[in-house]
């Protein structure tokens, strides 16, 4: 039986694997077409698992004769090396694919391309003249895969080589049955060298998520091997949180059948797919420590985002495009957010204060004042206790410590609230997970204590018809996951009374929506923020 591919490209008899039907006909088109062009998409998207099982495809096909280098492993080898072992990977791909292919050719080949020593942009010209020539029944399609390991005093000279090629081959000249295909994260028909773009004369094709089909086929492929279903709902479930990423879609499978211990001759539900998103959002894979290392050169543009504050997609802006070409964030119609659920939740993780700079803030409120006996008993979390105390100390430390930034105060406090709460709850085993819903500023933080679910909504106060929306939006959330007693906490930050607090006479009152319990919390805070959070 196949498996789910976390690692390298998909080989179709060993993974299951989507064939992107209408990005592997275009590939083909273009390459018939002796086209040069880019394919650009972050990492983990499949663009060499495209890219090498279309050549496998192309060369059953026709005549073609397709080569895949990688120039990640070249990084940061000088120039006269860069081209060395360029030339080994060439010969030992072209070798090989004449033996099986053209035998009768592969003496002359072999002789020739022994007679060239490889070291710089002229002899990787002439390398590639006499073989074009030698193998003239042949199309020669070189895909040249995470193309900016390309060394960098190489890089300007190597783009302008393939760019004389091109137009030599446009002109009736050499490398007639030659094309070059660029691999990377971005589109290197936009890169400027000086006041020129080297590779403009290319083409580009942006690789995109898995569509929701693609996802269904995915993983129908495993239930038709193995026998186990993956329910409607339960896709839906994954292509909600995921949208679709395709690292993240083979990810959440792998959780599913092979690390929660579930019976596998049962279909798998919602309730499972669930289950594999709050271990998903919990761990620190090498994808997400990629997202935050990225991360962190644009963190004011992604707290923004995930503060709620709309930001118009604008395709002429370095930092947007930088900031998709890494994944961070997509566009959704004019707009831009982050790029899909589950990279929200481990986006804001990853910005929220660490358990030191949360005890640094708790020492300067003098926090030992505050009342933590009561929260926790016959294993049931007293959460509204610990909201009480959160209270009290967003009063004490008045957010004086914090320095003002463009950045929506508000999220300092949401921020904190989560750090507050899993600092305290994970003395006893728990941890907390949080979801947060781009745009309107909502955002719900999940705590799991020995097994036990307690939903906590946060939201900016933006008026009373925003707040009754989300009481709504709560009742539902705490429904479906059959809990009684939710939580809503408001974060106010205007200098006047809230209206909602004058009215019901304190900061904390009791709502019932469709027969379920929600105790409100409406908290003030100062229009500062956090130089912890680094807002």
């Amino acid at each position: 039986m196949r498996r789910f591919n976390l690692a390298g490209p998909c080989n179709p008899e060993k993974h299951y694997y989507v064939r992107r039907h209408a990005n592997i006909e275009r590939l083909k088109k273009m390459i018939a077409d002796g086209m040069y062009f880019v394919v650009y998409a972050p990492r983990q998207m499949g663009k060499t698992t495209t890219l090498s099982n279309m050549l496998v495809e192309l060369e059953k096909e026709s005549h073609v004769i397709g080569i895949l280098l990688d120039f990640e492993i070249h990084q940061n080898v000088e120039i006269t090396k860069f081209y060395s072992e360029v030339k080994k990977s060439l010969d030992e791909q072209i070798l090989r694919k004449l033996s099986r292919r053209e035998p009768d050719k592969l003496g002359e080949v072999k002789s020739f391309i022994g007679s060239i020593e490889m070291s710089d942009k002229y002899s990787f010209q002439d390398y590639f003249k006499g073989l074009t020539h030698r193998l003239s029944d042949y199309h020669i399609s070189v895909v040249i895969d995470e193309f900016e390991g390309c060394p960098d005093e190489a890089m300007k000279d190597f783009l302008f080589m393939l760019r004389s090629f091109y137009i030599s081959k446009n002109l009736g000249g050499n490398f007639q049955n030659l094309n070059f295909c660029l691999v990377g994260i971005r589109d290197l028909t936009q890169l400027t060298v000086g006041t020129i773009s080297p590779f403009n004369i290319a083409f580009s094709l942006h690789i995109e998520n898995f569509t929701v089909d693609e996802v269904k086929e995915l993983y129908g492929q495993y239930a038709q091997e193995s026998g186990q279903e993956f329910l409607p709902e339960a896709i839906a479930f994954i292509y909600e949180k995921t949208l679709g990423q395709p690292f993240l879609a083979n990810r959440m499978a792998i959780i599913i059948i092979d690390e929660l211990g579930l019976d596998h001759s049962t279909a798998i539900t919602m309730e499972r797919a669930q289950r594999a998103y709050e271990s998903l959002v919990m761990e620190d894979n090498n994808n997400f420590k990629t997202i935050k290392r990225h991360a962190q050169d644009y963190r004011d543009e992604l707290l923004k985002i995930i503060a709620g504050v709309e930001i118009m997609y604008n395709p002429h802006s370095e930092k947007q495009t930088e900031m998709r070409n890494f994944g961070l964030i997509t566009r959704d119609s004019d707009k831009i957010t982050i790029a899909n659920p589950v990279y929200q939740s481990v986006l804001n993780k990853f910005f929220s204060p660490s358990r030191d700079e949360m005890r640094s803030i708790w020492q300067n409120a003098d926090a030992d004042s505050l009342e933590f006996d009561n929260f926790y008993s016959g294993n049931v979390v007293r959460m509204d206790v610990l909201i009480e105390n959160f209270k009290k100390f967003m009063d004490r430390i008045g957010l004086n410590l914090f320095k003002v930034t463009e950045n929506p105060q508000e999220i300092v406090g949401q921020y904190l609230l989560t750090s507050f709460i899993n600092l305290a709850i994970s003395n006893i085993g728990g941890s907390t997970f949080v979801e947060v819903l781009t745009g309107i500023g909502r955002m719900d933080i999940i705590a799991i204590v020995r097994n036990r679910k307690y939903i906590i909504e946060t939201k900016l106060w933006a008026g009373e018809s925003s707040f009754n929306a989300g009481l709504l939006q709560l009742a539902d959330y705490m429904r479906k996951e059959s809990v009684s007693e939710g939580y809503y906490v408001i974060f106010d930050p205007n200098l006047n009374s809230n209206p909602k607090e004058l009215e019901k006479g304190s900061y904390r009152f009791d709502e019932t929506v469709n027969g379920l319990k929600i105790i409100v919390f409406i908290i003030r805070i100062k229009p500062k923020a956090s130089s912890i959070l680094g807002l």
